[in-house]
């Protein structure tokens, strides 16, 4: 394996006193990436097991759809249940307790588990294939910078940027109005949705990292690029347009309970749970008696509450995988050479295509 960072390569000419007698060799500028695969991975927030249709949901995905009948389908994502850790995990490597991330970076402590500081030592893998000939570019929720390190003052080493990427836009805590975000454009805050009516963070990460490739490809094109798109949303606050939303009022009112069940049917039939077919009452034998309630037990109003809320989610995810897919499949997909993978730091499923690739 290959020692990174490379070091300098030693100079092979011939130095004289005199510049006449001296002679010198062409530079070499680095192309060991050349003819490699660009790489597309979407983390979305807080988006369940059964969520997608493509995993037996109820939320209409056609990006998704489109990326896992091109590629496979996986059920066994490890996932940490969490954002900050999910997020160390994915992009390192390693096991989140190892880098330091056993938690959220608002809830650190002072034992090296927990303190939410990344070790220099262990690098991501942006920086992994930056060192090896790869543009590199994040864009949206971030999340793994301390607490005390979220000012435009720094350190910047645990920003996207002191972890591998080149280029970032997007948020560095946990959440943000998705109307008026404290965006980050590198290290600069900026205030995107100002004399910006209809302004949507989604949907301008999205615009961020189609233009973003659509340079890379124009000022490099043999140059592969790794593009890390993570949206804020579905984490909460659930902030979406109308448009969205009015689509899916109505069809939750039912509840969680049945929900779920219709869920759970669906993915046994479209094989994404593996080994058990029996009732998902025999799984959760308790479920609606201890801390989550059953539906019918909730008050009238709380139900009325309930499904609107699942409504605002159901829009918000659609609008996410609309993003998504401007991004992964008008971009990417219909490339030569791409690996595009997407997945949830929350759930156990995740989607891959390769085109034309070994993986």
């Amino acid at each position: 394996m290959d020692e990174i960072p490379k070091g300098s390569e030693p100079f092979e000419g011939d130095i004289k006193r005199l510049f006449e007698d001296s002679s010198g060799v062409r530079m070499r500028l680095p192309g060991q990436a050349s003819g490699k695969p660009n790489v597309l991975l979407v983390m979305l927030d807080d988006v369940g097991f059964g969520s997608c249709e493509t995993f037996g949901g109820v939320i209409p995905s056609p990006g998704v759809d489109r990326i896992a009948s091109d590629g496979l389908v996986f059920n066994q994502f490890h996932t940490t249940a969490l954002c900050s850790p999910t997020r160390a995990s994915l992009l390192t490597g390693r096991n989140h307790h190892s880098v330091h991330m056993g938690g959220i970076t608002e809830i650190a402590n002072s034992f090296p588990a927990y303190d939410s500081a990344i070790p220099r030592e262990s690098a991501t893998m942006a920086e992994i294939l930056k060192l090896n000939g790869y543009s590199t570019g994040c864009f949206g929720k971030w999340h793994l910078t301390p607490s005390w390190e979220q000012s435009p003052a720094g350190p910047f080493d645990r920003w996207p940027t002191g972890l591998g990427f080149e280029r970032f836009y997007g948020i560095l805590g946990a959440e943000a109005s998705h109307w008026e975000p404290p965006v980050y454009d590198q290290t600069t805050p900026i205030e995107p949705h100002l004399k910006n009516p209809g302004y949507h963070l989604t949907e301008d990460l999205a615009d961020q990292a189609i233009l973003w490739i659509e340079r890379q490809k124009a000022s490099a094109p043999d140059k592969p690029f790794f593009c890390y798109f993570a949206p804020a949303a579905v984490h909460a606050p659930h902030h979406v347009s109308e448009e969205w939303i009015s689509p899916f009022r109505g069809q939750f009112d039912d509840g969680w309970d049945q929900l779920r069940s219709k869920i759970y049917e669906r993915q046994i039939k479209m094989g994404i749970i593996l080994g058990f077919t029996g009732p998902i009452e025999s799984l959760t034998p308790d479920m609606g008696k201890s801390a989550e309630l059953a539906f019918k037990e909730v008050s009238d109003s709380g139900q009325l509450l309930g499904g609107q809320k699942v409504s605002v989610v159901r829009g918000d995810s659609t609008c996410i995988d609309a993003a998504a897919a401007s991004a992964a499949a008008e971009r990417l997909i219909t490339s030569d050479k791409v690996v595009g993978i997407m997945g949830a730091d929350c759930s156990g499923v995740t989607t891959a295509i390769a085109n034309n690739v070994a993986i």
